[in-house]
């Protein structure tokens, strides 16, 4: 049992790998914008190809570390019957997120073509499905926020003040505009969730339970 606990304590670690690699990706990906011309788009993807291909790969891995990290988290969280349900809005939500973030760097492979091959129109298309794609990130994010601030603080798995950064942190993800900050924010509580689940008296309980 201390050996399996340990194992799903450590999977903390990957919230802190999903953090950096995201922080590498959003320095390295970037748009011309939506409103952009079909021959400003192909200059950009040109001129941007090995920064934008370097970054497409730093989101698949976030990806993967994220996926892991969460099924250390829902762990962390399905101690109780309570924590157990609610944990499914997390991987759910994980899944949403995941999804998003794949389907928007598909399109970046899609536009780093269309730039090599000099496809204007196809370019244009692209890089305004590109901008307008957020909608899965954020309902995930929501998901993500929501499931486990409510399950940490009806479970008693992490630190109630976690428990209730993560709702408030849901509830951003849907403010319209601002749930752009919420997609900012995501690498930090992440981070702070992992940093939780190795270190905290009361998550490695929560892992050592057969659930």
């Amino acid at each position: 049992m201390q050996t399996q606990t340990r194992f799903w304590s450590r999977l903390g670690v990957l919230g802190g790998v999903y953090a950096v690699l995201f922080v590498i990706a959003s320095v390295l990906l970037g748009e011309p914008g939506s409103g952009t011309g079909g021959a400003a788009v192909v200059a950009y993807y040109r001129g941007h190809q090995r920064a934008e291909t370097v970054g497409v790969f730093a989101v698949a891995f976030a990806v993967v570390a994220l996926t892991f990290f969460l099924a250390s988290l829902r762990r962390a969280l399905s101690g109780t019957d309570e924590g157990r349900a609610l944990a499914v809005v997390v991987t759910v939500g994980g899944a949403v997120y995941a999804a998003g973030l794949m389907t928007m760097t598909a399109l970046t492979v899609a536009l780093i073509d269309a730039a090599r091959d000099n496809l204007p129109g196809t370019a244009q298309a692209l890089n305004v499905l590109s901008s307008d794609l957020w909608l899965p990130v954020v309902v995930g994010l929501a998901l993500l926020g929501l499931g486990t601030g409510v399950a940490a603080l009806r479970s008693g798995a992490l630190p109630g003040w976690l428990g209730w950064v993560s709702v408030a942190f849901g509830v951003l993800a849907l403010a319209g505009p601002a749930g752009g900050i919420a997609f900012l924010v995501a690498p930090g509580w992440a981070l702070a969730l992992g940093i939780v689940i190795m270190r905290s008296p009361r998550a490695a309980a929560a892992l050592s339970q057969d659930g």
